[in-house]
């Protein structure tokens, strides 16, 4: 009997179909905007979430963190619930690398944070306090039994967050699994954030181009492969409003997609810019 590992998405293998549109994948320099595959890639994810546009990366934790370092500075702080993937399970980048202050409040049984509870944790305007900037969500729900999270909930919760001078990140792992569960466009649930990344499994049948990242190995932790300050750094002075990262199929890891200001061009890392970030 054939058994089904359904333990996460990181036991999966490419097909050999996935393998061969890597293979033969058309490529060009990224650092100059040249590369073809991930010209289109990104366009298609912003398209698809609703957003202005994207940016590659190397993984679901580094979108995470790109997109946290783009809302926060250095003692800054973000609210996310107990159960959060961010909190559990990627290195405390956030404070490691951004310095930036978690504010945790518990998850209910769905997935969801109380409203009420996250609005009693916005700091007040004092200096022995840190600035709440950041209001982070997870759609579907890992540690909530894959909870989805409805367009509803999200709206509110984006609404509270635009009150308090708030940014709102989803953690959109599963957000197409959300999509499908709830019988909506993925749209609704993405449109009222102002980042998300979202694991695509299905990207390679979608897109007319095939997949290929000319880059450092999967394999390479996310922390030892680029500097996360001078992304978050370009983003920030190119007037982004909001950053969307997004995760493609395996083994292509992942997609950061950022909705720029109008006329603003997506920043491409300088080659200066490619170096370990010190950790």
């Amino acid at each position: 009997m054939q058994m089904i590992d359904l333990r996460s998405d990181t036991v999966t293998h490419p097909t050999a179909a996935m393998r061969r549109a890597m293979a033969e994948a058309q490529v060009g320099d990224d650092v100059f905007g040249e590369d073809p595959t991930v010209n289109r890639l990104e366009e298609l994810a912003a398209e698809r979430l609703g957003k202005e546009a994207a940016l590659f990366v190397s993984s679901g934790t580094m979108a995470n963190l790109v997109c946290q370092l783009t809302h926060c500075g250095r003692g800054e702080e973000m609210i996310l619930g107990d159960q959060s993937h961010i909190f559990h399970y990627e290195q405390g980048g956030s404070a490691a690398v951004g310095g930036i202050h978690p504010r945790i409040i518990p998850n209910r049984p769905d997935g969801t944070l109380d409203l009420t509870a996250v609005e009693a944790s916005v700091r007040a305007e004092n200096v022995h306090f840190p600035r709440t900037r950041l209001l982070v969500l997870e759609n579907t729900h890992n540690r909530c039994d894959g909870a989805p999270l409805p367009p509803e909930y999200m709206s509110e919760a984006a609404s509270l967050a635009r009150r308090h001078g708030m940014k709102l990140h989803v953690d959109g792992a599963r957000i197409f699994n959300a999509a499908v569960a709830l019988g909506i466009d993925v749209r609704q649930l993405s449109g009222s954030a102002d980042s998300i990344w979202p694991f695509w499994p299905t990207l390679l049948r979608a897109s007319p181009l095939p997949m290929k990242r000319h880059c450092r190995s999967s394999s390479v932790p996310p922390r030892r492969s680029v500097s996360m300050w001078s992304d978050s750094s370009r983003m920030r002075s190119a007037g982004y409003r909001s950053s969307t990262p997004f995760l493609s199929a395996k083994p292509l890891r992942s997609i950061t997609i950022p909705s720029a200001s109008p006329g603003v061009q997506r920043p491409r890392a300088s080659r200066s810019s490619m170096t370990r970030t010190r950790y």
